[in-house]
């Protein structure tokens, strides 16, 4: 039996999430995304931030009125919420739950937060008519974004994981296998950069594929656990009142997400869930 490609969505970049690719290559994945089909013909800047309730908000603004657009391969782990059963943000906001289309009916979805996926492509749209532009590809976790000007190999307790010869990974799908990284040397894994290894290998080599769900609260909110530094965490507050989150000092580092660094002997009730894929 032939598999079938996998559906294709797409999101609509700050201007910070921009920049953090071109810098560093990063992968953090989060937000509104849509079904890319129903925005093929949208090659207009202004169109696109329309779309999804952006066209006046600064942050999905960039140079000469500028609009960047993630479009990426939905795979297994990814998780979509209806966005109309969260609180926030307020702006984006889709209360009927579809985007704000001339030509088209397409729903919205909240994607939690994941690692990009191999085959991601940031498209750069202008307002003057010129046609959308190739701005980056990622090619996997050893190579990351090819376009952009830096990078550092991703870490955190999010996104697909795998076993393998004894060992826990960081994983990602290529189109016949799983690329697998690790920070420190291991059986079967080669050396691609200083602190790197890596190894792609066929998908039934793989023991397993997961996504770990690291869940506690701080502060008497409920928190995910992002990142780990010795004595402090990264923590994601889900959905949580937005004045809440203020008032125990998370910041909004995209509309709707909110993350805090907090020393890790504040967290109660920790708990992990482990997602396997299919």
């Amino acid at each position: 039996m032939t598999e079938q490609p996998a559906a294709l969505f797409a999101t609509l970049l700050t201007m910070p999430q921009v920049n953090a690719i071109g810098s560093e290559s990063s992968t953090t994945l989060v937000g509104h995304v849509a079904p890319f089909a129903a925005l093929q013909a949208v090659t207009n800047a202004d169109e696109i931030r329309r779309a999804f309730d952006a066209e006046d908000l600064a942050d999905f603004t960039g140079p000469g009125g500028t609009a960047y657009l993630m479009v990426f391969p939905q795979v297994p782990l990814m998780r979509l919420v209806n966005p109309t059963e969260r609180r926030g943000p307020d702006r984006p906001s889709f209360p009927s739950g579809f985007l704000r289309l001339a030509h088209d009916v397409a729903p919205v979805w909240w994607l939690e937060l994941t690692r990009v996926p191999i085959g991601a492509v940031v498209w750069r749209l202008h307002s003057d008519g010129a046609a959308p532009f190739g701005e980056a590809a990622y090619r996997g976790l050893a190579r990351g974004w090819e376009g952009a000007k830096g990078y550092r190999p991703p870490r955190g307790l999010f996104g697909p994981r795998a076993r393998w010869r004894g060992g826990e990974f960081l994983a990602a799908l290529t189109a016949d296998g799983v690329e697998l990284l690790s920070r420190a040397e291991h059986p079967g894994m080669a050396q691609v950069a200083p602190g790197v290894w890596q190894a792609v290998v066929p998908r039934a080599e793989v023991d397993e594929i997961f996504e770990l769900d690291l869940i506690g609260r701080w502060r008497d909110e409920p928190v995910r656990v992002l990142d780990s530094d010795g004595g402090s965490v990264r923590l994601l507050l889900p959905d949580p009142e937005p004045d809440r989150a203020r008032a125990v000092g998370a910041t909004e580092v995209s509309p709707g997400v909110w993350q805090v660094i907090a020393e890790r002997a504040e967290l109660a009730d920790i708990s992990a869930l482990a997602r396997t894929a299919g």
